[in-house]
């Protein structure tokens, strides 16, 4: 009985001893006097999104092909003889389908900062890339009901484009525009004119070169496919200007094709590689 009465007595005293200690304030020897310890506050938890969060690394350079066609061609042309017959008249152009391709070189800037940059639900981006463009068609143009020309036309283009991206995760669309210039070489056949008195000029194979300024509006979207890689589908109108195409017969010139603008209406799909 005696020893039952101990054991209880010592578990109580035990007991009490624990939860004094953990109530009573704890010391420490600072400067050579007693002071209370500071208790260390575990550091919260920090939240999942914060408003000074830093943006997401992503490559910024990319290098793309692609591949289309040429759906529609437009602008403003006339012919005008050097024989003295008077002609300078107002040509229609007959559309035709063709195919282009095309390589871009580009580097991306990220626009975006603050809250978007945290929650990443769009950023902006603005990316100036280099751009190499090939595309053929053939050309035929008409006056009053008659075929006047039937040739083909093929132009190399270099332009320099801004481009303003809406990244939105997997989808990315954009717009811009390009600057630059093109070699067009145009290749006349069976070129002819009739006008009253009515009178018939041919002109077999007659091939012409010439350099003009160039420009491009733009409107695509890309589709991320991972860190890598990208889809990108994409309109391209290609204006060319203060076109010119001598027409020559026998060696000799007997007139001129001109346009103030030549528009290409271009669809393009190609795939990009980002570094």
């Amino acid at each position: 009985m005696k020893k039952s009465v101990i054991y209880f007595i010592g578990a109580a005293l035990t007991m009490t001893s624990l939860s004094v200690a953990d109530t009573a304030p704890q010391y420490q020897i600072k400067d050579g006097q007693i002071v209370p310890a500071s208790k260390s506050v575990a550091p919260a938890d920090a939240p999942a999104f914060r408003s000074d969060a830093a943006p997401r690394q992503e490559k910024e350079n990319y290098v793309a092909l692609w591949g289309g066609i040429n759906v529609l061609q437009d602008g403003d042309f006339r012919a005008k003889d050097s024989l003295g017959l008077g002609i300078d008249e107002k040509l229609s152009l007959k559309n035709q389908f063709g195919y282009a391709a095309g390589v871009k070189v580009g580097h991306t800037w990220d626009l975006t900062t603050g809250d978007n940059a945290a929650d990443q639900s769009m950023r902006l981006q603005f990316s100036l890339e280099g751009e190499f463009i090939y595309t053929t068609a053939d050309t035929k143009m008409k006056w009053s009901g008659y075929d006047v020309l039937d040739g083909k036309m093929d132009i190399y283009a270099l332009t320099v484009n801004p481009i303003l991206r809406f990244d939105l995760g997997t989808f990315r669309p954009y717009v811009g525009v390009g600057v630059g210039g093109a070699l067009i070489n145009e290749k006349a056949n069976n070129f002819g004119v009739w006008s009253n008195p009515p009178y018939n000029i041919v002109s077999d194979h007659s091939t012409n070169s010439t350099v003009v300024l160039a420009f491009q509006g733009i409107a695509g979207t890309d589709i991320v496919l991972n860190d890598s890689w990208s889809l990108f589908f994409e309109y391209k109108f290609l204006g060319l200007l203060d076109f010119k195409h001598d027409v020559t017969y026998l060696a000799q010139k007997i007139g001129k094709i001109d346009s103030n603008l030549c528009g290409n209406h271009l669809l393009a799909v190609g795939v990009k590689l980002h570094y």
